[in-house]
């Protein structure tokens, strides 16, 4: 286990107290946006494949969908509810749920939907990034005669992504990548959840180490197995504890999203409308990767944003 008795409460971010949910509420849309403030906006789109099956076929929406042959490439928000997740085998998958529709992967038609889905986001006064979690970033600058519709900027995205491409997108925004990720997650399939300019650190306190696991490399698992259970707890351990434990570049990206940083840029510079950024390409960690095979769903995760960017030529 990390040695956390030499960590001090003082150096950590307020603890939020055991009925969190309230304060966790207070992050909805209904938030008003800081005026001319930048926020990251985070777009995710729960089980891409399975989503864009369901909007193919009326007849799977609401049903639990499974992607893959051998083993879940993609699972539907519902199939995630009975416990199917990438990586699974599929006859693992039809225990938990033998009633799931079961399709094989289509990756030209996948291409073709994010390619429509990424038009849309490009009409937005925002820089627009994929992540390799079947999420999109934009950079969003809210000046003040913006700022009070920002909740509402944020809905029309979302209803213009129903109507045009059939996908059901959850949103989340913060001034940071990792924040903003983690709160897309908490919006769930249709929600909105934007975290308020200052709060960022006091959001992510009481959640447990699974919620970074929307940053590439962090194994929640992991850090459980050594006495790590809440994302305050991991923040209270000493850098030179997790980089003993980790190494040096992941122990750094550990240490840094655990406080809701990002690992790139200030996001409180303004970006120019229309502006595209590609120095977002690679995982929030640094360009010092540790050497660790991936876990085969997150090769076909690869592959997607491979085959997506191939579309975008």
């Amino acid at each position: 286990m990390i040695d956390t008795r030499n960590c001090t409460q003082t150096s950590c971010a307020p603890l939020l107290p055991s009925g969190s949910q309230s304060l966790l509420a207070a992050t909805t849309s209904h938030t008003p946006a800081c005026l001319n403030a930048s926020y990251i906006v985070h777009v995710y789109i729960e089980g891409f494949f399975a989503a864009v099956e369901q909007a193919i076929r009326p007849r799977f929406r609401g049903k639990p969908v499974v992607v893959g042959r051998q083993i879940v490439i993609s699972a539907s928000y519902e199939a995630t509810l009975l416990g199917i997740t990438s990586g699974l085998s599929i006859d693992q998958a039809r225990a938990l749920c033998p009633d799931a529709a079961v399709v094989p992967c289509r990756y030209p038609r996948y291409a073709e939907f994010s390619k429509r889905l990424f038009s849309i986001l490009e009409s937005f006064p925002s820089a627009v990034d994929s992540d390799s979690h079947h999420g999109f970033y934009l950079d969003f600058f809210v000046p003040a005669a913006f700022g009070h519709d920002f909740p509402g900027t944020l809905r029309r995205m979302q209803l213009q992504i129903l109507k045009q491409v059939g996908l059901s997108v959850s949103i989340g925004a913060a001034r940071t990548r990792v924040a903003a990720a983690v709160a897309s997650r908490l919006a769930r399939q249709g929600g909105v959840r934007i975290v308020a300019p200052g709060t960022e650190a006091a959001f992510l306190a009481a959640l447990p180490v699974e919620a970074l696991s929307v940053i590439n490399g962090i194994d929640p698992m992991d850090l459980r197995k050594r006495g790590i259970f809440t994302i305050a707890e991991l923040r209270r351990v000493p850098l030179a504890s997790l980089q003993s434990a980790y190494g040096n570049a992941l122990a750094r990206q550990i240490w840094r999203n655990s406080r809701a940083l990002d690992n790139h840029p200030d996001p409180s510079r303004p970006v120019a409308i229309g502006s595209r950024k590609t120095n977002f390409d690679r995982p929030a960690g640094s360009s010092e990767s540790p050497t660790k095979l991936l876990p085969l769903h997150s090769i076909f995760r690869l592959l997607f944003i491979h085959l997506w960017r191939r579309s975008h030529v």
